[in-house]
């Protein structure tokens, strides 16, 4: 059941992914390839706007471990993700200086003249 209310969804990401994780859950499979239905849905999250932070792993609690495999994924934008951050960020601070400097120049110019 919830193979089939997220495929729609992973279908318009990946058609691979999609098919991967059918193939495996679908109702009847002979077996199902845990790895690899992992490896498809981790594919699409940058698609969905989710990252392996908000996904995490399956944790064993007896073991206190994430079970093998199982694992929380990386992800591969974070750097990426930092620097479009940091580029945004300066930019914010040199449009904000630009405007600043326009309204104190304009505020000085309707002085003048009204003080003429």
């Amino acid at each position: 059941a919830f193979a089939a209310a997220v495929l729609p969804r992973i279908h318009a990401a990946s058609p691979e992914a999609a098919q991967t994780i059918y193939n495996n859950l679908r109702v009847g499979a002979s077996s199902t390839d845990s790895a690899a239905v992992k490896s498809a849905f981790e594919s699409v999250y940058p698609a969905l706007g989710i990252t392996c932070a908000e996904m995490g792993g399956l944790w064993n609690e007896a073991e206190k471990s994430y079970y093998s495999g199982m694992e929380p994924c990386q992800d591969v934008l974070t750097r990426e993700t930092e620097t479009v951050v940091k580029n945004n960020n300066t930019l914010a601070i040199a449009l904000g200086c630009t405007f600043g400097a326009l309204f104190a120049i304009a505020a000085a110019f309707i002085l003048f003249i009204r003080n003429r």
